[in-house]
C-alpha cells in the first residue's frame, strides 16, 4: 500500500485556507465534479459541511478558527462519498457516530484505491512541524502603544512582511 497522505496531517492544526487546500490536494483529480457536485471544498462547503453536522465545528484560539485532522478527514470521506453519489442527508449517515480512526480509515482507504498522487505543493505543509522539547524562539513586536504582537517563525514564513503589513493596517484603520 502506498503512502497514506492523510495521516501526515495527524497532528496538523490547520486555519481554514489551509483546510481547503489540504482536502483539495488530496482529492484533486479524483472526485468528478459535476453541476450538482464540486470535485473539491472551499470555505462557503466547509462551513455548509459545519451547519448540517458533517463536519465538526473547529476549535476557536481567539478570534482564529483551528482545524484539526479529524476535520480534514470529514471534509475528505464528504466528498469522496459525495463522488460516489451519496447525498449529504446519506454523507451525514454515513459519518454519524464514527471515531475519527474509522473516518480517517476509510478516506485513507478510497484515497489508496486511487492513482499515486504528488508531494503538497510548496506553500502547504507536508507535516505539522515537530514538537519541540525546549522553548521556542518567537519574534515580539510592539506596533503601537499598548498593542504588540507575538509571531511564531515557525508558523509564519516571513513574521517581518507580517509586522509591516499589520502596521500599515493599524496606522490607516485597514485590514492587512
Amino acid at each position: 500500500m502506498s503512502e497514506d497522505l492523510l495521516q501526515r496531517y495527524r497532528d496538523a492544526e490547520l486555519d481554514l485556507a489551509e483546510l481547503v487546500d489540504v482536502a483539495t490536494h488530496l482529492l484533486a483529480g479524483h472526485v468528478p465534479g459535476d453541476a450538482r457536485v464540486a470535485p473539491h471544498p472551499d470555505a462557503r462547503t466547509v462551513r455548509y459541511y459545519q451547519s448540517l453536522g458533517i463536519v465538526d465545528r473547529p476549535r476557536l484560539d481567539g478570534r482564529r478558527a483551528i482545524y484539526a485532522f479529524r476535520q480534514l478527514a470529514q471534509v475528505v470521506a464528504t466528498k469522496l462519498l459525495q463522488g460516489r453519489g451519496y447525498s449529504l442527508a446519506k454523507v451525514q449517515q454515513a459519518l454519524a457516530g464514527r471515531t475519527t480512526d474509522q473516518i480517517a480509515s476509510a478516506a485513507s482507504q478510497a484515497l489508496a484505491t486511487l492513482p499515486p498522487r504528488p508531494t503538497p505543493p510548496p506553500h502547504l505543509p507536508a507535516a505539522p512541524p515537530p514538537a519541540s522539547s525546549g522553548p521556542r524562539a518567537l519574534h515580539s513586536v510592539e506596533l503601537a502603544p499598548g498593542i504588540a504582537v507575538t509571531i511564531d517563525p515557525t508558523r509564519v514564513s516571513d513574521p517581518e512582511a507580517l509586522v509591516r503589513r499589520l502596521a500599515a493596517a493599524l496606522a490607516t484603520g485597514g485590514t492587512p
